[in-house]
């Protein structure tokens, strides 16, 4: 995700990942309206794949705006992505990194120390409530004044509280 402090230029790119990532929605306008539809597969979960691919997305970015990486996991990966997101913080020294443990049995201290490799803040979200809690939080403080960061949050809070449903049913 990457914005001017909540004006109608703000973009937002998707990476969904388990064993492997995927690149779901590319530099999307948030000003658009639309909701970008997610799929989800499952499987595995791999750090590395996912901030690869996100580090690609951001390279794709537009130069002239603050990128914003927010990596939400329930924090129990075959692979460890620190080295990957002190590369991301090198490349994008600007970059707002915002690490998210989703579901109450997530693992705090891995995605603590992600957030500090890339110079981040770590969040906690036992649950769908607090998640769309966080992102509201994320969203302020990124200077989204106009709404447009906060209302895609809501729509990526939506998709992945249906998948967390999914996961613990």
């Amino acid at each position: 995700m990457a914005g001017n402090q909540g004006t109608t230029e703000d973009q937002a790119s998707v990476v969904t990942f388990d064993s492997s990532a995927r690149l779901q929605v590319q530099n999307y306008s948030l000003a658009s309206g639309a909701t970008p539809a997610l799929a989800y597969r499952g499987g595995g979960t791999n750090f590395q794949a996912g901030l690869s691919t996100a580090q690609g997305a951001l390279r794709a970015g537009d130069p002239g705006l603050t990128p914003l990486l927010l990596f939400m996991s329930d924090g129990c990966s075959s692979t460890n992505g620190d080295a990957t997101m002190r590369a991301i913080k090198a490349e994008f020294p600007t970059i707002h990194v915002h690490t998210i443990a989703c579901g109450s049995g997530a693992d705090h201290r891995t995605l603590t120390n992600l957030a500090h490799a890339g110079g981040g803040t770590f969040h906690a979200a036992p649950d769908v409530t607090v998640l769309q809690q966080q992102f509201v939080h994320i969203a302020t403080n990124a200077g989204a004044v106009d709404g447009l960061i906060a209302e895609f949050a809501q729509q990526i809070a939506d998709a992945v509280s249906n998948r967390l449903v999914l996961d613990y049913l």
